[in-house]
């Protein structure tokens, strides 16, 4: 599966192919004369060469800047992708929701076996309601952090992958039709 950092790095690779490409093109932009002095016979060309090797040059610079810090902040997570980040949040909620429910369930279950006796303002201290919040309240928390942290550094890895800036050209194993 192809992750953040794998389309940005196919980028990068892409454009520097292209920049190979047309820095061997500048060679026909020029003439060496038997004195060995080189002469610019289309400056012209040359230029809109040169032009387009530092705009890819620079462009190439700074997604490679992207992947640099996408990487690290994925790491505070120890995730390779945007994707497993956000898995990971929607299963932590998913709990969380899951240990929310489960205590409910045991609440409402012995309000009604137990109705004679307890009530909402004791049941939390019923034998089995006991054992369920001791069991499932002290996951909560965790999996409260656990969200806030992925969240924050979801939002860190959205905002650097923002800065990403694709070149257009086509991956260098895909056919240039």
């Amino acid at each position: 599966m192809k992750t953040d950092i794998d389309t940005i790095e196919a980028d990068i690779t892409s454009c520097q192919h292209r920049v190979r490409a047309l820095q061997a093109e500048t060679i026909h932009t020029i003439t060496i004369k038997p004195t060995g002095k080189v002469e610019v016979v289309d400056k012209e060309r040359l230029e809109s060469l040169n032009s387009e090797i530092t705009r890819l040059e620079e462009r190439t610079d700074h997604n490679s800047d992207v992947a640099g810090r996408l990487r690290a902040a994925l790491a505070k997570a120890g995730k390779e992708a945007i994707s497993d980040l956000i898995k990971d949040k929607n299963s932590s909620e998913q709990r969380m929701a899951r240990y929310r429910e489960l205590i409910n369930q045991a609440v409402g279950t012995w309000l009604k076996v137990d109705s004679y006796m307890y009530d909402l303002s004791n049941i939390r201290t019923h034998p089995r309601v006991k054992g369920e919040l001791e069991k499932y309240e002290p996951l909560i928390p965790i999996e409260e952090q656990n969200i806030k942290h992925l969240s924050e550094v979801l939002e860190e890895a959205q905002a650097i992958i923002a800065d990403f800036q694709p070149t257009g050209l086509p991956e260098i194993d895909q056919p240039v039709v």
